[in-house]
């Protein structure tokens, strides 16, 4: 079996403006929307789920594992690029408080994601395994897959929660977000 990375982009979300984004909820329609992708096919042969420690990719993974039986695990190098994001009171104690959200570069958190991914497939060869993550994170990925910067407008197009999968032995994207600009 080819090793192979499904990558889901998280699921719609609720916006808590007294809380910061990291503890965003999923929506109602992200939760029906989850269930849906979780019962597609492509859910197989995968054998573990990693999720950025985001609550609304750990609630994307949590459905999904729900329903396939698949092991999630929450993983602190696909969680979110973002500006000087210090955790708050709310935060402490959670899987969020073991670092803090400081600012990196689009090239160091480029480095991150994709030295994450490596990791996880090395212990993973010949597996399928699905990561679950937010836009700016996925985004630098498939960049860095691509060797292109990848647009706003193309984020647009990608569904909310959305799955693409990679051949990992090739960086190679098998199949996209169903945005034709995401796929080579």
């Amino acid at each position: 079996m080819a090793t192979k990375l499904c990558v889901v982009r998280h699921a719609n979300i609720e916006k808590k403006l007294d809380r910061v984004p990291e503890l965003w909820p999923l929506s109602p329609t992200g939760k029906l929307r989850t269930t849906e992708l979780a019962r597609r096919e492509e859910w197989k042969y995968v054998k573990k789920l990693y999720h950025s420690p985001e609550l609304k990719a750990r609630q994307t993974a949590e459905i999904i594992s729900e329903i396939t039986g698949i092991p999630v695990q929450p993983l602190w190098d696909l969680r979110d690029v973002t500006s000087s994001v210090m955790p708050n009171s709310e935060v402490t104690g959670s899987l969020l408080a073991q670092e803090h959200y400081v600012y990196e570069s689009a090239t160091e958190a480029t480095e991150r994601i994709v030295n994450c991914i490596r990791t996880v497939m090395k212990s993973h060869w010949g597996q399928e395994v699905g990561i679950i993550s937010s836009d700016r994170v996925l985004a630098l990925l498939y960049a860095h897959i691509l060797k292109r910067k990848i647009s706003l407008l193309e984020w647009l197009n990608v569904s909310l929660p959305g799955l693409s999968v990679i051949d990992v032995e090739h960086w190679k994207i098998t199949r996209g977000f169903c945005a034709k600009e995401l796929e080579e």
